[in-house]
């Protein structure tokens, strides 16, 4: 959000969406690494990698967009931090208990 702003300040706002969306789809490879560490596969952890760089930059746009749209970062804030707490409850709910 921070960012996105100032990118605002000195380029067109698409082009400003677009360059924060890139870098905080790169900034979640570090949550896509985490299934070597359990063992999977070289295959499946490129797709996991591909589509956590994909879905996070998309996720991206939607925030930027809604920062840009209110002009504030709390409706973008309060919007990732709702998306992560259901990841979490998904999370939880999924994982193995024994």
């Amino acid at each position: 959000g921070h960012a996105l702003r100032q990118f605002d300040d000195d380029l067109p706002a698409r082009l400003a969406l677009v360059i924060t969306s890139v870098v905080f789809g790169l900034w979640h490879i570090g949550s896509a690494l985490r299934p070597a560490e359990v063992g999977v596969s070289p295959v499946l952890q490129g797709a996991s990698l591909a589509a956590v760089v994909v879905v996070t930059g998309m996720g991206g746009v939607v925030l930027g967009w809604l920062g840009q749209r209110s002009d504030s970062l709390l409706a973008p804030i309060g919007l990732h931090l709702g998306t992560n707490s259901v990841g979490l409850l998904a999370a939880t709910l999924a994982w193995p208990r024994g």
